[in-house]
């Protein structure tokens, strides 16, 4: 899920690809190299209250006595007035769970009224979305920033009451069913739809499937990714158009893997080891060893895997590939772990000393990597990494990391205190609106550098999607100019030429992005008899663009 997924795609701008200004960008780079620490600060050792604060912070919220948290609030349409039986569902940031939780929302359906009351939920940074029929799903946005996909930051215990979600009318039906292989009905599968190319800024509906596999889900008119998963089966995903009344979501089964995680020096069961698959699967994957060391990870893809283990003070992977087949489960697998330490630190923006809230830092050597994503505060944690030095590379949604900052020295303790700076950039503002100046939400636009005359695409930054005015915001830019055009993902003709701005030393506001008029076409697919071919991509080519369903 895109829950689980957060920290994808963060920006790094590469001042190659910019035309900069040289006093914009030497007063910049002035400012974050003034300190001879170059924008890093602590480091050394951990005292040992240090390392014990380390341990119970981390039991607190998440060992067998961490109190679990409350959210209460209501549903309302347009006027305010509650919405009955809404559905409404908590997401958890995953990466803070890893190997604790399956990555399943929480959910529950509104009273009457629209009151609803969400319970057991992890004390991490939480997503509300909320869904009814004929309305648009919506998340709970932050009143004071209501783009920044932030949600509740709850603490251990904590009961958070009024958090209220308006939704807006205009949603319309997706409907399908889920099979497996054989073309029986998966009932009870989790289904959910989430904007194009997997977007989340607006708002997800959730629901399971019947004893026939069938689903409803209501969202905004345009593309979407609808995605299932049940129980031994693979998650399984199509791309539709909405309104649809004939999805078909085809799960496969589940590959397994199981084995036991051990000290390297004697063999023995090494027990609460974060163990991931390796390949391409996000945190939502990881598992933790019990008691006896023993792991079990399913859900898998067939393909090549390399599980890893880490505690936070031990490290190791399986020594070699494991190629698994559709189906299949592999045991009795065995992963020797060896000494590492835990690093934590935390990333602000230079110029206000605010957290960085959504980003990620890696630290890579020739022989080792590591990455961790961010909490809501700009705190990160690394666990079990081995001895050595290593570069430093940041990423932080809506700033500027320095091209460059301080290797790390890591030795045989818990390093702590770190902190990294970032520079929180100019902003372009705009709107994208129809030929008649209506706001159209939902459209991917994408941000590219303009060289001269041709662009550049602008590494790892993700496209932005309109809201449900047709407002964007690209943030963290440097000055320069700026190509703006239409995402790939997009299911409909933009501008002939993209929009193409100068960023100087100030932010851009009132940018509009004009999209001709558009149709839609909606048919069907047979075979020569006449007989429905599902299944079958369908593209419209115009010479400019394409559309695909």
């Amino acid at each position: 899920m895109e829950q689980g997924r957060r920290g994808s795609g963060w920006l790094v701008v590469l001042a190659a690809l910019l035309l900069v200004s040289s006093a914009g960008l030497g007063l910049g780079w002035w400012r974050l190299g003034a300190r001879e620490d170059g924008g890093q600060r602590g480091g050394g050792e951990h005292s040992r209250a240090e390392r014990g604060r380390v341990r119970s912070d981390w039991g607190r919220r998440f060992g067998p006595r961490g109190a679990r948290a409350r959210v209460s609030g209501r549903i309302l349409d347009p006027r305010g007035q509650g919405l009955a039986f809404a559905e409404v569902c908590a997401f958890a940031e995953t990466y803070p769970l890893r190997g604790l939780d399956d990555g399943a929302p929480r959910c529950v359906r509104a009273d009457a009224s629209g009151r609803y009351h969400l319970e057991d939920l992890w004390p991490v940074e939480t997503h509300i979305h909320a869904s009814a029929r004929g309305f648009i799903a919506q998340r709970r946005r932050d009143p004071e920033h209501p783009r920044a996909r932030i949600g509740l930051d709850l603490a251990p215990g904590e009961q958070r009451e009024d958090v209220d979600i308006r939704l807006r009318r205009g949603g319309v039906a997706i409907r399908g069913r889920v099979l497996d292989l054989a073309g029986a009905p998966l009932a009870d599968a989790l289904v959910w739809v989430l904007g194009p190319a997997h977007s989340t800024s607006a708002g997800v509906a959730v629901t399971r499937s019947d004893a026939q596999g069938g689903f409803e889900l209501w969202a905004a008119r345009g593309p979407r990714t609808v995605v299932a998963w049940a129980g031994g089966q693979v998650h399984g995903q199509r791309e539709v158009l909405a309104p649809d009344e004939g999805v078909a979501l085809v799960l496969a089964p589940a590959s397994v893997l199981e084995g036991r995680v051990v000290d390297a020096r004697d063999g023995a069961p090494v027990p609460g080891a974060l163990v991931s698959p390796g390949g391409h699967f996000g945190s939502g994957y990881d598992v933790r060893s019990d008691a006896e060391g023993r792991f079990r990870i399913s859900a898998l893809e067939p393909g090549d895997y390399r599980p890893a283990a880490k505690t936070r003070d031990r490290h190791g992977h399986a020594e070699t590939l494991v190629a698994l087949g559709l189906g299949e489960r592999v045991t009795e697998l065995e992963i020797r772990v060896r000494p590492g330490v835990t690093v934590r630190g935390r990333v602000e923006l230079v110029e206000s000393g605010l957290p960085c809230t959504h980003g990620s830092l890696r630290l890579h050597s020739r022989a080792h990597g590591e990455y961790a994503e961010l909490d809501p505060r700009g705190r990160v944690e690394l666990i079990g990494v081995p001895p050595g030095r290593y570069a430093v590379a940041l990423s932080c949604r809506d700033a500027i990391p320095r091209p460059r900052y301080p290797d790390l020295l890591v030795r045989d303790d818990h390093v702590g205190g770190l902190r990294w700076e970032v520079i929180e950039g100019l902003k372009i503002r705009g709107q994208v609106v129809d030929e008649r100046g209506r706001g159209i939400p939902g459209v991917p636009l994408r941000l590219r550098a303009r060289l001269g005359g041709s662009v550049a695409e602008l590494a790892s930054r993700e496209d932005e999607y309109s809201d449900e005015r047709g407002n964007f915001v690209f943030a963290g830019l440097e000055p320069g100019r700026y190509a703006i055009a239409l995402g790939p993902s997009t299911h409909r003709p933009g501008p002939a030429e993209p929009v193409v701005v100068e960023l100087g030393a100030r932010d851009l506001d009132d940018l509009r992005v004009v999209l001709p008029a558009a149709a839609s076409l909606r048919g069907r697919t047979t075979d020569a008899a006449g007989a429905a071919w599902p299944g079958v991509e369908v593209d419209v080519w115009s010479g400019r663009w394409t559309a695909a369903s």
